[in-house]
């Protein structure tokens, strides 16, 4: 485990949790082509103090969990979509663009080496606009009414049933899940290889917590918040 002292270098300080970038990228600092410099001469540069950023670092590492599925069972209908919007939507929101940018950066630096970044790069932006346009509906349309429902204890959507809204979101969830499961085929399973540059080591580490984020999402909606909503409907 590093130690992480003013001398420490920031590749030495990303390189071992990747997801530490996200600090180096609000802070403005280069974690990887400028990745050689120590902990305190970037600071220095930025104005900050050595122990401000190991804070901030120690506050990513530590970052909490979402609720397990189990607890989630226990919340109303409007409580739960409230949990979603709250770690799962606002999650894909502020993260998706950092991952494209670097999906981007990676497969222009490194994709005549490795042809699947490319493909990586493409398969994320089109999981972007895909997933983008699906929370919009789930925003505007379906959750509202879900919350509505169980407010008023009746089903009165304004386009059908509350089970066809459903349907169509369960259909957006595959199309998803086929795009997650394409990018870890195209990572080897988010494997971190030793020749890996931090920016890529970043992509990497961040995707998979973006996958595993997502699977918690899908699972919340499928399993607990849509069997729910079609039931109480059915009532």
């Amino acid at each position: 485990m590093l130690t992480i002292q003013p001398e420490t270098t920031v590749a030495e300080i990303v390189a071992e949790r990747p997801s530490r970038s996200r600090v180096f990228e609000k802070l403005g600092i280069d974690y990887c082509c400028g990745g050689g410099k120590s902990l305190a001469s970037v600071c220095d540069k930025k104005g900050i103090t050595v122990d401000e950023a190991i804070k901030k670092i120690d506050a990513e590492d530590s970052r909490p969990a979402g609720k397990e599925l189990d607890q989630l069972t226990e919340l109303s209908l409007t409580d739960l979509i409230a949990h979603i919007l709250k770690e799962h939507h606002n999650y894909l929101r502020s993260e998706l663009p950092r991952l494209q940018a670097l999906a981007d950066r990676v497969a222009e630096r490194h994709g005549e080496r490795d042809s699947r970044l490319v493909e990586l790069a493409k398969v994320h932006q089109d999981f972007v606009v895909e997933i983008e346009a699906h929370m919009m509906k789930e925003e505007n349309i379906l959750f509202p009414e879900i919350v509505e429902m169980e407010k008023s204890g009746s089903s009165f959507g304004s386009a059908g049933p509350i089970a066809m809204k459903i349907q169509v979101m369960e259909a957006d969830h595959d199309v998803a899940g086929d795009a997650l499961e394409r990018m870890s085929a195209l990572t080897d399973g988010f494997a971190i290889s030793d020749d890996c540059c931090n920016k890529h080591r970043a992509l990497l580490q961040g995707l998979k917590e973006m996958v595993d984020n997502t699977h918690q999402h899908i699972s919340a909606e499928n399993n607990i918040l849509f069997s729910r909503a079609k039931e109480m409907e059915s009532k």
